[in-house]
């Protein structure tokens, strides 16, 4: 496919700055689906499949060194996993208190389950 460069007005091209790069992915995306439809039609199905593969392939392998390019990088530079376990260690430590306190009083519904069970296991019958 062939591109076409046009003609925009000074005035006009703030405005489209980042719609640019939008059509240009967008024409790119076609021209693929253009040649996977074209090679689609031919008859020799095995090379078909070979570059249905590698393009699968392709994609995999951009995905990964995208997330390696800049995720990777941002974790490194801005770790939390620190700040984030001494946070959940205190919630857990927190929660744990709260149910052992609610539990060890007299009249909780596990304090009334055990003395039913003790009360019928050990009945007199």
């Amino acid at each position: 496919m062939v591109k076409k460069k046009l003609k925009v007005p000074e005035s006009k091209k703030k405005d489209i700055q980042g719609f640019e790069e939008l059509m240009e992915g967008f024409l790119e995306e076609q021209e693929e689906v253009f040649y996977k439809k074209q090679l689609a039609n031919d008859k020799n199905y095995e090379s078909y499949k070979t570059f249905n593969h590698l393009e699968l392939e392709r994609e995999r392998v951009q995905k990964l060194s995208s997330m390696l390019s800049r995720k990777i990088p941002n974790v490194i530079e801005h770790n939390q996993s620190g700040e984030l376990i001494e946070k959940f260690t205190v919630y857990n430590y927190n929660l744990k208190e709260e149910i052992i306190s609610d539990v060890k009083r007299f009249d909780s519904i596990f304090c009334k389950n055990i003395r039913l069970l003790f009360n019928k296991s050990f009945r007199d019958k």
